[in-house]
Order: C-alpha cells, then sequence, then structure tokens
C-alpha cells in the first residue's frame, strides 16, 4: 500500500511576489516591489520615531511605493499617523529610484506648512501626463508630490480636467 502524492504548483511564487520587473533596465533586472519598499520605508519611520520621538516625519518615495504605503484611501498612513502620535507626510516623486526613499525630521508647524498646499474645497487642475495607475480603476494623480484621487472619473484622460477636494489628510 504504497501511495504517491505529487504536488502541482499554482499561483505566483515568492519571487514574483517581492520583486518586479526593473523600470531602468526594460525588465532585464529585478528590483523590490512597491510594498516591500513601503514596508522597509514604515519600520524605518518607526525606527526614527523611537529615536526621537515627537518630531514630523516626512518622507519621500517612488509613487508606486508611495501608494502602498498610503493605502486605499490613505487608511494605511493615517493609522500609521495614530500609532506613532506624530504628524507623518509621505509624498511621492518620479526622481526617486524605485528601490529608494529618504526620511527627514522636523518640526509639525514647519512640516505642516512645507507639505501641507492643500485645503478641503480648494480647485485642482489635473494634466493627463499627472496621471498615475489608477487604484481600483480610479483617477489617481501626482501633484506637488501628493497623490490625489477622484473616484468618480475614469482612470484615463485626455484632457485637462478640474477637481475640487473634498478631503484632505497630511498624506493623502
Amino acid at each position: 500500500g504504497l501511495v504517491e502524492m505529487t504536488r502541482k504548483r499554482t499561483g505566483i511564487n515568492l519571487t514574483q511576489r517581492l520583486q518586479s520587473d526593473c523600470p531602468c533596465c526594460a525588465g532585464t533586472g529585478k528590483i523590490h516591489a512597491a510594498e516591500t519598499v513601503a514596508m522597509r520605508a514604515t519600520n524605518d519611520v518607526h525606527l526614527q520615531v523611537a529615536q526621537r520621538p515627537g518630531e514630523a516625519v516626512h518622507v519621500m518615495l517612488d509613487p508606486l511605493c508611495t501608494l502602498a504605503m498610503i493605502g486605499p484611501a490613505g487608511s494605511e498612513a493615517e493609522a500609521l499617523e495614530k500609532e506613532l502620535g506624530v504628524p507623518l507626510y509621505i509624498r511621492a516623486t518620479r526622481e526617486i529610484h524605485p528601490e529608494s526613499y529618504e526620511i527627514d525630521r522636523g518640526s509639525a508647524a514647519e512640516f505642516a506648512e512645507r507639505f501641507m498646499p492643500f485645503q478641503v474645497d480648494q480647485i485642482l487642475e489635473v494634466e493627463p501626463h499627472q496621471l498615475l495607475r489608477g487604484n481600483h480603476g480610479n483617477l489617481l494623480a501626482l501633484i506637488d508630490g501628493c497623490l490625489v484621487e477622484a473616484p468618480e472619473l475614469p482612470a484615463i484622460i485626455s484632457r485637462p480636467i478640474k477637481l475640487r477636494l473634498t478631503f484632505v489628510s497630511d498624506s493623502y
């Protein structure tokens, strides 16, 4: 009575889950996935706050990493800010390598003035070149380092549109 069993792998393997194609070499190399970079940045933010509590934190990442760190509708950033007990400003830039991030510390008043350019009911004009990959099919734009989401619009636009902000947080 011997029974021989085999197991067929289905789904993606660990390497595929934790890495993505490198945009710098057109996919011939591998880099860490946006979620992996966001997790590393989150861990470093925890260490920074533990070393110097009470100071506001500014994190600069690649747009996809920023999206991963902020989470859907800014929920992850909001939860992290509450957990840390300090203001947290997560911003995106296309000028940084997808695996890199920068963390700055400073006074809450200074960072609020520097990194909070938007207010509720403010009108923004979104150009097509400011679009990013949509979150759940929504329009997602990168404006002055901030991610702006418009849930009622299509994920692709071909001409400038105007948006009125209905919600603004430190990171979303």
